[in-house]
C-alpha cells in the first residue's frame, strides 16, 4: 500500500537558498543572501569624506523581487558599506540591461552621457534656432544625396563590365606569379646542388656572353654511323631502285679505301681535339665499343634443288667368290 504524498514531485522555490531549503519550510520565506559584485564605481553618499567604491567589490546583499518588466522579474539588492555601515541598494534594470543606484549612493560620471543633446537648452527652446538648424540640416542632406550620386555613378561606370576588370586584374597578377614559380624552382636547384651559394638575378649581359659559347658536338659512335648509313642506302633502293646513279660514279677501291681510312680517322680525330676552341666539360666522351659480330644466316634450301641421290655402299672386294 502506498503512502500519502508518495510518489509526487514538489520542485523547490526558486527565490529561496540551499540553505534555507535545508532548515525548512518556516525558513523559506526569509530573504536570500547572495554574493554581488559591484557592477560600476559608485560614490559613497553615506560617508563623511568622499569614498569611491571601485567596480567588482563584493558584498554579501539581501536580493529581493520588488517587479517585472513586462515577464522579466525585477531585483533590488541591499548591502551595507564595510567603513560607514551605511545602506547602499542598487536594482536591475531590463529595458536597458543595467543597473541603477536606488539608494546609498551615486554612479561615478566618466564625463560622458549618452543622452545629452547635441544642442543646448537655450537652441531646444528658441524657435529660430530650430528653424535655423532645420534649414541647415536640409542643405546638408542635398549636399550629400548630389555626392551619394555622384559616388553611385562613378561606381556604374567602374564595374559596368566585371568580366573586363578580371581579366586585366588577372593579366596584372600573372606575370608576377610566373616569375614566383620560377624563384622557387631556381631557389629548389640552388639547395639541392649548392646549399651555399647564392645566384644574382639573370641579365642581358649574362645572355649574351651565354649565346656566344659553342660547346660543340658530341663524337658520334661507331653503330650509329652504320644505322644511319644502312638507311639512308634503304632509302635511295626504294625511291630509285633501278636508278644507274645508285652508286657513286667514283667509287674508291676496297684497297685503297682499307688502307686510307685509320689514318683518315686518327688524322681528323687528332684535329678535332686539338683545335677545339670550346670544351664542355660535361660532356663524356663515348667510349669505344666493339661493333658485334653478326652470324650468318643459314640459308633455306632452294625447293626446285635436285635431291642428291644416295648409292648403295660397295662391298669390300670388287670380285666374285668362287
Amino acid at each position: 500500500m502506498q503512502g500519502f504524498n508518495m510518489g509526487r514531485y514538489h520542485p523547490p522555490d526558486p527565490d529561496a537558498t540551499p540553505s534555507s531549503r535545508r532548515r525548512g519550510s518556516s525558513k523559506a520565506l526569509q530573504t536570500p543572501t547572495v554574493r554581488f559584485e559591484m557592477p560600476f564605481a559608485i560614490w559613497c553618499s553615506s560617508c563623511s569624506q568622499p569614498t569611491l567604491i571601485g567596480q567588482g567589490v563584493r558584498f554579501n546583499a539581501r536580493k529581493k523581487r520588488v517587479g517585472a518588466y513586462f515577464s522579466t522579474p525585477v531585483y533590488r539588492f541591499s548591502m551595507r558599506h564595510g567603513e560607514c555601515g551605511g545602506e547602499i541598494e542598487i536594482e536591475t534594470e531590463p529595458a536597458k540591461t543595467d543597473y541603477v543606484v536606488v539608494a546609498g549612493g551615486r554612479r561615478r560620471d566618466y564625463g560622458g552621457s549618452d543622452e545629452a543633446s547635441p544642442c543646448p537648452e537655450v537652441d531646444k527652446q528658441s524657435a529660430f534656432s530650430t528653424l535655423e538648424r532645420t534649414i541647415a540640416h536640409r542643405s546638408a542632406l542635398a549636399a550629400s544625396n548630389s555626392r551619394i550620386q555622384a559616388l553611385a555613378a562613378a561606381q556604374d561606370a567602374t564595374w559596368s563590365d566585371p568580366y573586363a576588370h578580371n581579366q586585366r586584374l588577372r593579366a596584372a597578377l600573372r606575370p608576377a606569379r610566373r616569375l614566383r614559380l620560377m624563384q622557387q624552382r631556381r631557389d629548389a636547384q640552388m639547395a639541392q646542388f649548392a646549399p651555399q651559394l647564392v645566384l644574382l638575378p639573370p641579365s642581358e649581359e649574362d645572355a649574351r656572353q651565354a649565346a656566344l659559347v659553342d660547346f660543340g658536338a658530341a663524337p658520334r659512335r661507331l653503330e650509329e654511323e652504320e644505322e644511319e648509313q644502312e638507311e639512308d642506302e634503304g632509302v635511295a633502293r626504294q625511291v630509285w631502285p633501278d636508278a644507274p646513279l645508285a652508286k657513286p660514279l667514283f667509287q674508291r677501291s676496297a684497297r685503297l679505301a682499307a688502307n686510307s681510312s685509320p689514318h683518315a680517322s686518327c688524322l681528323a680525330s687528332a684535329i678535332a681535339s686539338r683545335t677545339r676552341l670550346a670544351h664542355d666539360p660535361f660532356v663524356q666522351s663515348a667510349t669505344a665499343r666493339f661493333a658485334p659480330v653478326k652470324k650468318p644466316r643459314r640459308q633455306p634450301p632452294h625447293p626446285d634443288a635436285a635431291t642428291p641421290k644416295t648409292e648403295p655402299s660397295s662391298l669390300l672386294v670388287q670380285y666374285d667368290s668362287d
